[in-house]
């Protein structure tokens, strides 16, 4: 390989790391509306929730691109886990 020869690798390898964060997302969504459907077909057999206390979340740090997205699918991982485990608490069988 001569001087101007370069090996173009990490343009390739963000590409790569987009590409499979697009997948989760899309899984990720999939998994919202079957949670959602769930939720709406065990209405008749679930308690009423406990109220919330809606409290203030702390400041975050600003991230790169790619670390504020993976933050964000982090949260929304969360929230479909938190309203599981809700679920499963009022469940009535």
């Amino acid at each position: 390989m001569n001087q101007n020869q370069r090996v173009e690798v990490a343009p390739k390898r963000q590409t790569q790391v987009v590409e499979q964060n697009d997948y989760v997302r899309n899984e990720i969504q999939g998994v919202e509306e079957a949670l959602s459907e769930l939720i709406s077909r065990l209405s008749p057999v679930l308690r009423d929730s406990l109220p919330t206390t809606g409290a203030d979340k702390p400041e975050r740090d600003t991230l790169v691109p790619l670390a504020e997205d993976l933050r964000s699918t982090h949260g929304r991982l969360c929230l479909i886990r938190e309203a599981l485990v809700d679920m499963l608490s009022r469940l009535e069988l």
